[in-house]
């Protein structure tokens, strides 16, 4: 699919989501879930068809495009962005767009991985550009009482210098409402601000979620946690954890 922003369009004059062109598993306007899900492994392909320059693309116009999970509303728990996309160009002018995993809170405030941050860089994928289509994955997992866990993928290699992280979520105080969370999923290309001054295409190959088989109900069955969490050192010093 080709989600395409434009800057011509009357109803993309706002900020914030209304400069959005999106889908969605939550109807936002009668308050009614299609699909939600608790823990999950979510994958997806996808791309951008090309990078803004600042001359056409201030700081932050050029997107956000990507494929998350966030709560439904009134309820808490952690936004993952699979893959987030700025179309403004790494150097201002020139380069590909801004690419970046995003999981909340669990790594400092810090995405969980990024091709502009030098702590948190890109792992193990050679020749990266969010020009060509790559292959995006999040886990979230959790025994359902005292922990969650999250693993980000670029091509099937776990993201992260650590590895999986403790998924924060939720309000201060609060940590339980964190895994009752039912979360929905989304993709959509924008321009939050909405000054782009070119086209977005985002192209979205696939979304795929794998969870337990009685996802759909209500409650911690519907939740998908996990009994055993399952922890192992890789070869390249980072921590594979999650439940299962």
């Amino acid at each position: 699919m080709n989600l395409e922003w434009r800057p011509e369009k009357p109803f993309q004059k706002g900020g914030g989501q209304a400069n959005q062109v999106s889908l969605m598993t939550y109807d936002q306007y009668v308050g009614t879930p299609s699909v939600t899900i608790g823990n999950y492994y979510v994958e997806t392909i996808n791309r951008i068809e090309a990078s803004c320059p600042s001359s056409a693309c201030p700081a932050n116009a050029g997107g956000p495009n990507d494929v998350y999970i966030y709560p439904t509303p009134g309820s808490y728990g952690t936004e993952i962005d699979i893959q987030e996309f700025q179309t403004n160009a790494l150097n201002g002018s020139s380069g590909t767009g801004v690419a970046a995993g995003n999981c909340a809170f669990s790594n400092g405030g810090n995405p969980c991985w990024s091709n502009w941050q030098s702590t948190n860089p890109i792992t193990g994928v050679s020749n990266y550009s969010n020009l060509d289509y790559h292959t995006y994955g999040a886990l979230s997992t959790s025994d359902g009482k005292t922990d969650k866990r999250v693993c980000m993928y670029i091509d099937d290699v776990l993201q992260v210098t650590k590895g999986c992280l403790i998924e924060q979520g939720g309000a201060v105080g609060q940590p339980d409402t964190n895994f009752l969370t039912r979360n929905m999923i989304i993709m959509g290309a924008s321009s939050n601000q909405g000054n782009a001054g070119q086209p977005i295409e985002f192209d979205v190959k696939n979304i795929i979620v794998w969870s337990c088989a009685n996802y759909r109900q209500a409650g911690a069955p519907g939740m998908c946690n996990g009994t055993i969490l399952s922890t192992s050192t890789l070869p390249t010093g980072q921590t594979l954890a999650y439940y299962h």
